[in-house]
């Protein structure tokens, strides 16, 4: 019989820049010996492969996961060049990690990796009835999210899945994954977390549907996630009439307040524009690049703005009458979120929300709910205090 450890939850943040001690320094706060699920998040401005080594000598003793960022979230909210994370030591909580490359993913490889990870539970889990989540991380510039999520969803019959795509610190070269004391390129971590604690799979995004309007992906190249044509017109003509805008007013910053939505039942799922128009770009003209695949033939519903701040803390009171108070929340909110609080000043305020709710996280390159990588998303699994213990 395994022995009982009470639920401990420690988290952390150094913002030192040399990379030796920002990792003594994470892990005099964060270190549990018998810890089941540890994780750090990092920006890409530290030299890796010192950073690589100092964690690796610091937590040689508990499966340390982690990768590269767009920004980090800590215990003092939202911050930048630093080095977060987060333990858990409990008897309520086995999580079972496996590293795959994304080069060649095909269903074989879903396959494989989520059966290598039941064997792993199945040989720890303490007793039958309790839940399941899988946590993934992926390449943020691989372009994979989405066969990678679909496929692995579809493996897993309907686990609830929660992840986000790693960062450059915006540079969108190379990001990187954290496994066995080696940061790689490329990859992809996965997860399959089980717990009796009280838990809930969340998303929000601070967007509603634009009295249904709704516009058609009349031809495009989802390989390159590139739309050249909407409702039989060229790209950014068919998007600007959507939104009733002269196409040559269209901007960057009109394309992030603006984003179109995948809408399934009640709920938008976000398809974030990145560059686009013959204004903008003399590569494409006329076509939008999108931070999602869209395939010919898809529906998106034209979407406008609400206040962000409201939005998440109403996202956090359905998660309290969900779980309670968090004692962990683990978020993954995109980029462009975070250009939107520094757009709108709001960047204290985002970051006491945080703060009260226990988020440690990261800025994405993309969020994964389920079944779907989307953009301007705030993703994250929270955990609720086990009143029994």
């Amino acid at each position: 019989m395994s022995k009982k450890i009470k639920t401990v939850v420690k988290t952390g943040i150094s913002q030192q820049t040399n990379p030796k001690k920002a990792a003594q320094e994470l892990y005099d706060a964060i270190y549990q010996a018998d810890a089941s699920f540890a994780v750090f998040y990092c920006s890409s401005n530290y030299n890796l492969p010192i950073l690589e080594k100092a964690l690796a000598e610091k937590f040689t003793d508990i499966p340390l996961i982690g990768c590269t960022t767009a920004g980090e979230i800590g215990p003092n909210g939202l911050s930048d060049d630093s080095l977060t994370g987060f333990t858990i030591s409990s008897s309520k909580v086995t999580v079972s990690t496996t590293l795959i490359s994304n080069e060649g993913f095909n269903s074989d490889t879903a396959s494989n990796a989520y059966n290598k990870l039941c064997q792993e539970r199945d040989a720890t889990l303490p007793n039958d009835g309790w839940g399941n989540f899988l946590f993934l991380i992926c390449d943020g510039v691989s372009q994979m999210e989405e066969r990678i999520v679909s496929t692995l969803f579809s493996e897993a019959s309907g686990t609830p899945l929660v992840g986000g795509s790693a960062g450059d610190d915006s540079r969108f070269l190379k990001t990187h994954v954290y496994y066995q004391g080696k940061f790689h390129e490329n990859s992809s971590l996965i997860s399959l977390v089980s717990t009796s604690l009280p838990h809930t799979v969340f998303k929000t995004e601070n967007f509603i549907d634009k009295q249904g309007k709704k516009m058609v992906v009349t031809e495009a190249d989802n390989s390159r996630r590139i739309v050249t044509e909407i409702d039989g017109l060229p790209a950014s003509e068919g998007y600007a009439e959507l939104f009733d805008i002269d196409e040559g007013d269209l901007t960057l910053d009109f394309y992030a307040a603006h984003p179109v939505a995948v809408k399934l039942g009640d709920k938008l799922y976000v398809r974030s524009i990145t560059h686009a128009t013959k204004k903008l770009s003399d590569e494409l003209p006329s076509t939008l690049k999108f931070a999602c695949a869209i395939d010919s033939g898809i529906v998106l519903t034209a979407v406008e703005e609400v206040d962000m701040e409201a939005n998440l803390e109403t996202c956090f009171d359905k998660v309290h009458e969900q779980i309670g108070k968090p004692i962990l929340t683990i978020g993954f909110d995109c980029l462009l979120r975070k250009n939107q609080y520094i757009n709108n000043n709001i960047c204290t305020e985002i970051g006491k929300i945080m703060q009260r709710n226990h988020v440690i996280g990261f800025n994405t390159y993309g969020e994964q709910i389920n079944s779907l990588h989307v953009n301007q998303t705030f993703t994250g699994v929270a955990f609720g205090e086990d009143l029994s213990e």
